[in-house]
């Protein structure tokens, strides 16, 4: 019998499942023609239903529902985080999290009575299609990126139902596969459309648009700038990793304008 993954082996021709859970052993051979990745969704299913079992004992394998997982990262997560932005001033990044509250409410609008063992990649491809057969308000088509943006959250609530309630022992969807995406239309400006755009400002705006042209800087990190972070002696803007998109502090040198 020939390991392929921890807990999946091949045996005759066919994938196995024979795997320790909290003391329970799950045992499974699956069909000929399963693939390795159908396999890792099928044993982390079994996980889950092992694992529910032990942490609601007396309860029904349906008793942890995916609206269950999205309230504990709402609560345990996001809110803390929107709270301590509020105390630092960070409207942007409060105003980010508060805009969680649609796709939140996506996904509590259909999988929320959904128990959590039914979730796998088949049942999001089926929502993905679902989705982006809608209309949105302005009439077009819902995008590959708001369905990413809905089952970026639900992945991220699942991992933290995995490493810090520990109420899951596997992610049932991790390595889902996104939605394709359109690029977004990039353009840089040439001297002479920058210096005619700069004309047409008005004057309250112009030192922000300079600073934003000059640094490279992205518009949420100038706007949430604040005195401390620029050194005159060294000509250096310093921002700090919280308020970055990459959450990794960097330095961006002064130019004479």
């Amino acid at each position: 019998m020939k390991t392929t993954k921890k807990g999946i082996y091949w045996r005759n021709g066919n994938l196995v499942i024979d795997h320790f859970v909290e003391g329970v052993r799950i045992y499974r051979t699956l069909d000929g023609n399963t693939n390795m990745k159908l396999a890792e969704r099928v044993l982390a299913k079994m996980v889950n239903e092992v694992v529910e079992g032990t942490y609601f004992p007396g309860k029904s394998k349906s008793s942890l529902t995916v609206w269950d997982v999205l309230k504990d990262y709402k609560d345990q997560k996001i809110d803390p985080k929107i709270r301590r932005y509020e105390a630092e001033g960070l409207v942007r990044k409060v105003r980010q999290l508060k805009n969680l509250k649609y796709p939140m409410n996506q996904l509590a609008d259909y999988f929320g009575k959904m128990p959590v063992h039914e979730l796998n990649h088949s049942v999001l491809e089926v929502r993905k299609e679902k989705r982006m057969s809608e209309r949105t308000r302005t009439g077009k088509l819902v995008g590959g990126r708001s369905v990413n943006v809905e089952f970026g959250l639900l992945n991220r609530a699942l991992n933290w139902a995995v490493k810090a309630t520990k109420k899951l022992r596997e992610n049932p969807i991790k390595g889902f596969v996104k939605a394709e995406e359109n690029e977004p239309s990039k353009r840089a400006f040439a001297e002479d459309e920058w210096l005619r755009f700069y004309d047409a400002l008005s004057p309250r705006h112009k030192d922000l648009f300079l600073v934003i042209y000059e640094s490279g800087a992205r518009p949420s990190e100038i706007l949430d700038l604040e005195r401390g972070w620029v050194d005159l002696f060294k000509r250096q803007i310093h921002l700090p990793a919280r308020i970055t998109k990459t959450l990794k502090s960097r330095s961006i040198p002064m130019s004479d304008e």
